[in-house]
């Protein structure tokens, strides 16, 4: 019973990861309309960023409780997301409406 839990949370982990990735070159991108080849080197450093920090966080929680923190440690990332996603709609949308903003080419 427990290994088709673990598959079952394994694919929903692995879903979320994908759409992650996928949502996270959206915001960048969309983010600088005007510079496509810097919005890419973007996404592709904050990816790698956000790789680093949470393997350094998950492996200080892992030597400090157990290997059960790493889940905690991604939940409490995926919240931090969660709370923070509406605050860039905002701004996304305030930029739009202030198209004085956005750079030229």
């Amino acid at each position: 019973m427990s290994r088709s839990i673990a598959s079952v949370a394994r694919t929903v982990w692995g879903v979320l990861f994908g759409f992650g990735n996928n949502l996270q070159r959206y915001i960048v991108t969309a983010s600088m309309p005007g510079a496509p080849d810097f919005a890419n080197g973007m996404s592709i450093a904050f990816g790698n960023v956000g790789i680093a920090v949470g393997t350094a966080v998950g492996g200080m929680a892992i030597t400090m409780f157990s290997i059960r923190a790493a889940a905690s440690v991604a939940c409490l990332f995926a919240a931090i997301l969660l709370a923070l996603l509406p605050a860039r709609v905002r701004l996304g949308d305030r930029s739009r409406r202030n198209p004085s903003n956005q750079p030229t080419i």
